[in-house]
């Protein structure tokens, strides 16, 4: 098991040159959003980073949702190398939602992803750009 270590928003400058160039790699997949568009919402605590520890070569980028009904853990992305125990660093991401009150933790993915996910429902998103 590799620690997974969540970053607190001050320390993400320092750490910034090291995640930079997976968040980067991630966003080619997710065009909407910039590294700095996520770099400015990590430090102004919208979103939460955490890494592998130390290695860093493995993310994941949170946000917390109040619905009228429940709080939301979303998981925005996992990026990076993932190593063959992945599902620590989705449990260390469960287990932090939970303890910031979250009855829910939601994310979309590729339909490969549900053989691996046996205990989360497989929800679709549509969308159309309506440029």
């Amino acid at each position: 098991m590799r620690p997974v270590r969540g970053i607190p928003a001050d320390e993400i400058p320092a750490l910034w040159p090291r995640v930079r160039p997976i968040i980067k790699r991630a966003l080619e997949r997710s065009p909407d959003y910039s590294p700095c568009d996520v770099k400015a919402s990590l430090c102004a605590e919208h979103r939460q980073l955490f890494v592998t520890w130390p290695a860093v070569d493995t993310i994941g980028i949170t946000s917390v949702e109040d619905r009228p009904k429940r709080r939301v853990l979303v998981i925005w992305w996992f990026a990076g190398r993932l190593p063959a125990d992945w599902r620590d660093m989705l449990t260390a991401t469960e287990n932090w939602g939970r303890s910031l009150g979250c009855s829910r933790v939601e994310f979309r993915g590729r339909k490969g992803w549900t053989k691996l996910l046996p205990d989360y429902k497989t929800e679709v998103l549509y969308s159309k750009d309506l440029t």
